[in-house]
């Protein structure tokens, strides 16, 4: 199969998915997204809190990336709500369409394989995940 053909295919499928299911599914992965922020959020706090550590900075990149994947789950929410409310204006065509799924696509990706931080610090989520929940999270999705 050539990579147009596929490439079509996909195309076919997502189009054919109805407007309305698609902002849905959108609010629920955000939705979900938000609880598992929720559930990174304490056992992190557990360990910086129970760790000897004196110097709070060494863990500095771990609460740097909660705060970027954080950060992307609520861009994710906000774009779930301008659709929603493009909609409900009768004014979610196209183009917004587009611009909801190819947002949605870039995050996710970036969230399930790092997010680059600075010119030089990239967070990945095995290095958040201390329960390694992500991976199931990821798989629950599909």
């Amino acid at each position: 199969m050539t990579v147009n053909r596929r490439l079509t295919e996909v195309n076919d499928s997502i189009s054919a998915i109805e407007s309305k299911i698609l902002i849905e599914k959108a609010f629920l992965v955000s939705k979900e997204l938000t609880a598992y922020i929720d559930n990174l959020k304490r056992p992190l706090k557990k360990l910086i809190n129970s760790d000897p550590v004196t110097d709070k900075n060494f863990h500095q990149k771990k609460l740097h990336g909660l705060a970027w994947y954080a950060t992307y789950t609520e861009a994710l929410k906000s774009i779930s709500s301008w659709a929603y409310e493009l909609s409900i204006e009768k004014k979610f065509g196209a183009l917004e369409r587009l611009i909801l799924i190819l947002g949605f696509n870039e995050y996710l990706h970036q969230l399930r394989g790092g997010i680059l931080m600075s010119q030089n610090e990239f967070i990945r989520p095995d290095e958040l995940d201390i329960n390694k929940s992500f991976l199931r999270f990821f798989l629950a999705l599909t």
